[in-house]
């Protein structure tokens, strides 16, 4: 009896905490970004305020799902995102609905590339277009926006498989991330997403919550990963980019089945 009932709280809890995440990205689109945008400072300071906003936003929307028992998250070196004293390349596995707001909440400047369907989104298009994220509608301006926000001093943040991963399929990441990490000639700061449950992965509704227990995610931040050996490399530019790709695509293998 217990286990059933405590695994409708938790239902409930999530349809609660997926609630006032779209709500909250309506308010803030509403009231508290207009207020932003007519404040006398300049494009760059009125981006960085939205997107400090946005992560704060975040922050709290975690810690509800924390405490009302939806999620257990661990973090391991999240110290490595924080305040960075130089700009960072992101990347991160994709197993959750949830793992771009897991990562902002570690990041208060940072931008991401989302969607294109999110600029349309009635909740949340105010989010993106506020904190300027980047969209991946075309991929060839995707790449020069990275490349000239990271040479800008901005963070990006980058899911190399570009959706959400099919649970127990390989590793497939496309080569987009090398090519910025090569043309921004940009070292890249390497995030695992380990989730233990099935909720929230691609294929299930966000209702089909884990029998027994929360929600179960670990959020690990690697070490940097030096692309020195890659630019010395004077293969042609497509081979080095699958082999960065492949690196990483290892990388990822063997950091899934270190905390399996």
């Amino acid at each position: 009896m217990y286990i059933v009932l405590n695994r409708y709280w938790r239902i409930l809890g999530t349809a609660f905490c997926f609630s006032i995440f779209g709500l909250g990205g309506l308010f803030l689109s509403l009231f508290c970004f207009p207020i932003i945008y007519l404040l006398p400072l300049s494009k760059i300071n009125k981006k960085k305020i939205n997107q400090a906003l946005i992560h704060y936003s975040f922050r709290l929307f975690i810690w509800i799902m924390q405490i009302l028992g939806v999620l257990d998250l661990t973090i391991i070196q999240g110290e490595r995102l924080k305040n960075p004293k130089k700009p960072l390349l992101v990347i991160a596995n994709h197993p959750s609905l949830i793992d771009v707001v897991l990562l902002i909440t570690q990041m208060k400047q940072a931008d991401s590339i989302v969607k294109e369907a999110l600029y349309h989104n009635f909740f949340l298009q105010g989010v993106v277009k506020s904190a300027q994220y980047i969209s991946n509608n075309d991929p060839q301006k995707l790449l020069a926006d990275c490349v000239q926000r990271l040479k800008q001093g901005q963070s990006i943040i980058v899911f190399p498989e570009g959706t959400r991963t099919t649970p127990n399929e390989a590793f497939k990441f496309q080569r987009g991330v090398a090519n910025i990490a090569l043309q921004a000639q940009q070292n890249i700061t390497p995030v695992t997403l380990i989730c233990n449950t099935r909720s929230l992965t691609k294929g299930r509704k966000w209702y089909q919550v884990p029998r027994k227990s929360p929600i179960i995610i670990k959020l690990i931040v690697g070490e940097e990963i030096g692309i020195t050996p890659f630019l010395a490399d004077n293969s042609p530019q497509s081979v080095i980019n699958r082999k960065l790709t492949a690196f990483l695509e290892q990388y990822y293998h063997q950091e899934i089945k270190k905390y399996e």
